[in-house]
């Protein structure tokens, strides 16, 4: 996906009051809130969706990290139904390559998008008031490698964020960003572009998450 020219806040608020100020009184407190406008959190429906996605992550964050059925450390069948709950999908829906390690929080759930294979490691935090698109073959470090993700920015295929980065502004494909706020430091070349997508179909997310898996094993043998 090919990242946009980055619109101002100033813009894209004003562009919002444009669009809806005639039919602003007829919105729901969620239809404001997922447009960009201001919005009571406190509103009964939005209250109930988030109790809903709070039940279904603690139960996540506490199940078993070893299913001996399927042998998958990262992503058990527990898991796996309890995650495509919390984005309130079917589990059919969800790509083959989804591993998430708990912990994981996010305010609804049902705002966040899985485009394909999505590999998550252990505490990520999403807040997903707005609609939050992941696309296919993203990868996530532990805690989200301390990187804060602005709203309204769109980060481009094939794409490094240095951790400890706060992104502000879209970030165009292939890049290698990193800073506070981030900055590009170059673009990928053709050949490294070659390599990254040879790597993606490598089972990366499968890789990853048994990776993951085994360093918890030892760290269970050690203690």
């Amino acid at each position: 996906m090919s990242a946009p020219l980055h619109i101002p806040p100033e813009q894209r608020y004003a562009a919002a009051d444009a669009k809806y100020a005639s039919t602003l009184s007829t919105l729901s407190e969620k239809q404001k809130m997922l447009a960009g406008l201001p919005y009571d959190p406190s509103d009964a429906d939005l209250r109930k969706a988030i109790y809903r996605v709070r039940k279904l992550f603690r139960t996540f964050n506490s199940s078993e990290g070893r299913d001996e059925q399927d042998g998958n450390p990262a992503m058990t069948t527990e898991r796996r139904q309890l995650f495509a709950q919390i984005l309130g999908v079917q589990e059919e829906q969800m790509a083959s390559n989804v591993y998430v390690e708990p912990p994981f929080w996010c305010d609804y759930g049902t705002n966040i998008k899985l485009q394909g294979n999505f590999y998550c490691n252990f505490n990520t935090t999403i807040l997903d008031c707005a609609e939050v698109i992941i696309g296919d073959g993203v990868l996530f470090g532990p805690n989200g490698g301390n990187v804060t993700i602005m709203a309204g920015v769109t980060i481009g295929r094939g794409c490094t964020i240095g951790a400890g980065s706060t992104v502000t502004k879209s970030i165009p494909d292939w890049s290698i960003a990193l800073g506070s706020p981030a900055k590009v430091l170059r673009t990928l070349s053709e050949q490294e572009r070659g390599d990254v997508n040879q790597k993606a179909n490598w089972g990366w997310a499968e890789k990853a998450a048994a990776s993951a898996g085994d360093d918890a094993a030892k760290k269970e043998k050690e203690i």
